[in-house]
């Protein structure tokens, strides 16, 4: 249990970890604290020697103090391209004359940014194609799974699945387009619709293959299932993915009402959780019951001088 992640902080010639147990769901809470009180919240985490496993890993926060550089991603971050971008430019005032870049491709980014080699020592997941009886027989009915808009001779085809995936269309290979155009045809969803659903757009005449989300590994697998195609997958969204794609947005876009709306659940998320009460409820009930020393790691942001009051004024009111 646990939303784990690791931040790391250079400073001249020096690199070291940190670890979290709980706060890669509030990274975009954390760092809108500022760089001073996020630094001190990050020193006062564990130090560890190495990053962890890209399987347990939720999120991440690189701080170049000396080149004031901020990086970070976050499996919990916002996946609307509109809110995301309001969000940046909100934290650029927090870190000012900090460069600020969210990482579409995560760890890959990392990597790049640490000069490491990790990705290559992590075990790649083992992608599967979808069966072409299941993707004729797919039916969306209850929820749609992944969006896929096909750009073919400037015309504009979308399709959508119920229970066929992202990987499980990847790993088929480019004789998926055919297969898809002969299902149901949809029209461009708005950004706030559909909020946890993937979108892949295929760009035929220009052989370009775009994922709104990354998936650690699957650009590398499915490599050889699109021979002709430059594949681009990250984080950049539903919006993202079709900008790059050269498709027009006008009247998708979230309106600025609920951009902020979702920018103030990111920016002030409730966060009660506390591991030791919940351990002593589940040891009352089962006292074999063992805990990793880490779940009751309690590390978080200091609050300030206000914000206590507030709580402690908030804390009155519910009496």
């Amino acid at each position: 249990m646990g939303q784990r992640g690791n931040y790391i902080i250079k400073s001249k010639n020096k690199v070291a970890y940190y670890y979290t147990h709980y706060h890669a769901l509030t990274i975009a809470k954390d760092l809108y604290l500022g760089p001073k009180r996020f630094l001190e919240y990050v020193t006062s985490c564990q130090e560890v020697d190495e990053l962890m496993e890209v399987a347990w890993m939720e999120g991440c926060v690189v701080v170049d103090i000396s080149q004031k550089e901020l990086y970070f991603w976050s499996l919990h971050f916002e996946q609307n391209t509109s809110v995301i971008e309001h969000y940046l430019v909100q934290l650029s005032n927090k870190w000012q004359g900090w460069k600020i870049k969210h990482l579409k491709n995560r760890m890959h980014d990392i990597e790049n940014i640490l000069t490491i080699d990790y990705t290559s020592k992590q075990d790649l997941p083992d992608f599967i194609a979808a069966k072409k009886i299941d993707i004729i027989n797919d039916v969306v009915e209850d929820w749609v799974e992944t969006v896929i808009v096909i750009k073919k001779a400037d015309k504009i085809e979308v399709r959508k699945t119920q229970n066929i995936f992202t990987s499980l269309i990847l790993m088929y290979g480019q004789d998926i387009i055919e297969l898809l155009l002969e299902k149901s045809r949809y029209d461009l969803h708005k950004e706030e619709n559909y909020r946890s659903c993937s979108t892949i757009v295929i760009d035929v005449d220009n052989r370009e293959l775009y994922v709104d989300e990354y998936e650690f590994g699957l650009k590398e697998s499915c490599l050889s299932k699109w021979p002709e195609y430059n594949i681009t997958i990250g984080d950049y969204g539903y919006i993202g993915v079709l900008k790059l794609a050269g498709i027009n947005t006008e009247g998708l876009l979230l309106d600025q009402k609920h951009v902020i709306e979702h920018f103030q659940g990111i920016t002030c998320p409730k966060n009660d959780f506390d591991p030791v009460s919940f351990a002593e409820e589940i040891t009352e009930s089962d006292d074999d019951v063992t805990f990793n020393p880490n779940f009751f790691d309690t590390t978080r942001p200091r609050r300030t001088i206000l914000e206590r009051i507030f709580l402690a004024i908030s804390n009155i009111r519910k009496l």
